[in-house]
């Protein structure tokens, strides 16, 4: 992890801070005054600061004790009257992966729990929660823009209007993040059904499985795991899991889950670049999609799939996925199936193909 300390010895105030370089912009500081052995001041809180992009802009990337980044460290900054003297070193080591969640809104208001995504940290690595208010008609895009306001360093808010469904949501916040230059995207639902503190874990089955490219949050009810869901949803998701893992021809235990994180690469980006199919099965329809964008087949992309059972996952009252929306998902099997069955058999048998041995 790089960290970037300032120094600023005399003036209360500072400027904006420029490092050659397309790593860091610091612009309008606050410091804290601490004494230093030498005698200046220490000036430990950021308000802003900002990262260079590949398109030649500025976005904001912290606001924190310490000043975060990619792979250069300031040293120090020097203030002499109006004379800034800047010292900066590129560091060797890890660089600060960056994890952008979409959070799709409709009509959360109420159930909103704000608190709990404003006070949210990854310790070592940057977070950052883009809300899609996706056309409420209630008060969410204003609990969303004070969210904004009150924690502008990890929270972002896209207005779509009108209301697109949560599949549309999902897509134009994942490409949001995607051209902000996260280091790994995903969604999560947000009621939280999938506790937050579940995040690092996702990050950390990246962190270690250089080949994985997409993590799955799983409802798996097993001992030491606290899984509350309504026996319905259980059994006709079993059902509704098994008609989806035969027409992918993947062993995936659980779609549907609203907890997914992938890594940002060229295929997610093309995945992404049309709109779903379907409004309630656009989990599958990412599968899918990405098994077709596989050269080497169903079972090189199966080996880019990580099932990561989760510790606690609850049934939050005021779902909107009803027995009404099991049924409508049904006929959604149907329609993809329809539109991406055939590719799939092709995949499907390119792989048992690749994974014959030819004798000697």
């Amino acid at each position: 992890m790089c960290v970037a300390r300032i120094a600023i010895r005399a003036p209360e105030r500072a400027a904006d801070v420029r490092i050659d370089g397309p790593v860091v912009h610091a612009r309008r500081l606050w410091p804290i005054e601490q004494p230093s052995r030498s005698g200046g001041v220490i000036a430990n809180v950021f308000l802003l600061a900002y990262a260079r992009q590949r398109n030649g802009r500025w976005r904001c990337l912290v606001r924190e004790q310490e000043l975060l980044h990619g792979a250069m460290r300031v040293s120090a900054i020097h203030l002499h009257a109006s004379i800034y003297r800047i010292n900066a070193e590129i560091t060797s080591g890890s660089t600060l992966t960056h994890t952008i969640i979409v959070v799709p809104c409709y009509n959360e208001a109420r159930r909103l729990n704000t608190r709990a995504f404003s006070e949210f940290r990854l310790n070592g690595r940057r977070a950052e929660f883009l809300f899609v208010n996706d056309g409420s008609h209630d008060q969410t895009l204003a609990v969303l823009e004070q969210l904004h306001r009150d924690s502008p360093d990890t929270i972002r808010v896209k207005d779509q209007q009108p209301n697109q469904g949560k599949a549309e949501a999902v897509r134009t916040g994942m490409v949001e993040a995607l051209d902000v230059g996260a280091d790994f995207v995903g969604y999560w639902d947000a009621d939280l059904a999938t506790p937050l503190s579940a995040i690092p874990r996702f990050i950390e089955v990246f962190e270690a499985r250089a080949g994985v490219n997409v993590v799955l949050g799983s409802r798996v009810k097993l001992l030491g795991r606290s899984i509350e869901r309504h026996v319905w949803r259980h059994y006709l998701g079993r059902v509704f899991a098994t008609l989806v893992s035969e027409m992918l021809h993947l062993a995936v235990y659980d779609t549907q889950c609203g907890a997914k994180l992938f890594r940002a690469t060229p295929e997610l980006r093309r995945v992404l670049a049309e709109p779903f199919g379907t409004a309630w099965l656009f989990d599958v329809e990412i599968l899918a999609r990405l098994i077709g964008e596989s050269d080497r087949g169903t079972a090189a992309v199966a080996r880019c799939l990580y099932e990561l059972p989760l510790d606690e996952w609850r049934d939050v009252p005021g779902s909107k996925l009803t027995r009404a929306a099991y049924v409508r998902a049904a006929t959604s099997i149907f329609r993809l199936y329809r539109r991406y069955g055939a590719m799939l058999a092709r995949q499907n048998r390119a792989s048992m193909a690749a994974d014959v041995q030819l004798p000697a």
